[in-house]
Formats: structure tokens, C-alpha cells, sequence
């Protein structure tokens, strides 16, 4: 099983997560990809915090299944376009639990998680990319595409936390460099890149507002 330790899980749904980790784990390299096991990772510690946490009653299988095809409605995961692409019916014989079973469960995870397209911790790499409700934020009042907008602009959006990562410097680097601490804010408020040119770091109006569109449709219900 993967570490568990950056989950924040608390010591007393550990047993429960891990139970239920453990199947998702064994399940999404099989059925679907790795990405969609780092996912689900995240979604059953997000149930574990919850006060009090669903996960506590229920068959560790129901939640893994639930929790899987949750993910998979909001990633489309059972549109035959996609890729990787399963199943109502194969998730339900890879978690050995009914789809009627599963479907239900399932929204009641997206339900306590607010789970939905617009949500970009919950969606994939690919999907994000492709979501333009990820990426429109207001900014002086104008509903504008980030990927669009001067990279201090893009950085202070990151910052407020109103866009998943930096277009212009991509997901991975964007991340990677956080964690290093090199995309920072100045005191006045301009956001900067430590080895940026000193150029892009000139003042930028502040964003106002949260992303237009955060509260997208419900995820869908139709299955193959």
C-alpha cells in the first residue's frame, strides 16, 4: 500500500481508510490506471476527516467501489471515448459489490465531498486540461480564461488558489516549485517567480472573486 502519512487521516479512521485504500489500490492499477488510485486516495481520506466520518459503518468494499465510481462519473470514465474507459459493470465485478449498490453510494460520496466537473482535486490530469470551467476566473470584473492571462496574473490566481496550477509553467514544474517555496508573493501583494525575469514580476491588478462557474452540474448518472 501506498504512504499514507501526507493524507492527514486521523489515528482513529485509520483502520477504516486503510481497509478501504487498500482495495482502490488494488482495483484502479487493474482496472483503470495509477492516477486514478492517487485519486481515490484522496477522496477516502477527505471522508475520514469528516466529523462524523461516514466511513466508520459500512463494507470496506462498498466505500472502495463507491468512492471509484464517484471519480469516474466526474472523469467520465464510462464514456467509451475516454481513456482508460471501464464499466458500470466491470467496476462492479472487480469490488464484488452491485452497481445499484455502488451508483447510490457513490452519491453520497460526491454529495459529502462536492464532488463535481468543476472540481479540479478531484479530476484528472487530462481532464483539467480540457475543462474550461477550471480555468475561468474573474479578474476587474471581467470573467476571463487564465491560460490566457500574463504568468504573474496566473500566479497570483494560483496563489489565491482559484486555478488547480500555473499554465504557463505547467502542472508538474508548478507544483514541483511550490514545494521549493519559489513561487511567492511580495508584500505588496505582486506575485513572483524567484527565476523569473524581474520583468513579468511588475505590478498586476488583484483578482477579485472566486472561479466563475465553481458550483458545475451534478455529476452524471448514465452508465454503460
Amino acid at each position: 500500500m501506498a504512504d499514507l502519512g501526507e493524507l492527514k487521516i486521523p489515528a482513529a479512521m485509520l483502520p477504516a481508510a486503510e481497509a478501504i485504500i487498500a482495495l482502490t489500490d488494488q482495483v484502479c492499477p487493474e482496472l483503470l490506471d495509477e492516477e486514478y488510485a492517487g485519486l481515490a486516495r484522496s477522496v477516502v481520506a477527505k471522508l475520514a476527516r469528516k466529523r462524523p466520518s461516514p466511513i466508520q459503518s459500512g463494507r470496506a468494499s462498498t466505500w472502495a467501489g463507491a468512492v471509484v465510481y464517484a471519480l469516474g462519473q466526474v472523469n467520465f470514465l464510462f464514456d467509451s471515448a475516454t481513456k482508460p474507459y471501464a464499466t458500470a459493470d466491470e467496476l462492479s465485478a472487480a469490488v464484488g459489490v452491485a452497481k445499484s449498490t455502488l451508483s447510490a453510494k457513490a452519491k453520497q460520496v460526491r454529495d459529502l465531498t462536492k464532488m463535481s466537473w468543476g472540481t479540479a482535486e478531484f479530476l484528472r490530469e487530462d481532464m483539467i486540461e480540457a475543462s474550461p470551467m477550471i480555468w475561468l476566473i474573474q479578474a476587474d470584473g471581467l470573467i476571463v480564461d487564465a491560460r490566457e492571462l500574463p504568468l504573474p496574473v496566473q500566479a497570483q490566481a494560483f496563489e489565491l488558489g482559484v486555478i488547480p496550477y500555473i499554465p504557463a509553467l505547467g502542472r508538474h514544474r508548478c507544483l514541483a516549485e511550490r514545494e521549493r517555496a519559489c513561487i511567492t508573493l511580495t508584500a505588496s501583494g505582486t506575485p513572483t517567480l524567484r527565476d523569473a525575469p524581474q520583468a513579468q514580476c511588475r505590478r498586476q491588478p488583484a483578482l477579485k472573486g472566486q472561479v466563475a462557474a465553481r458550483t458545475a452540474p451534478t455529476a452524471p448518472g448514465n452508465t454503460r
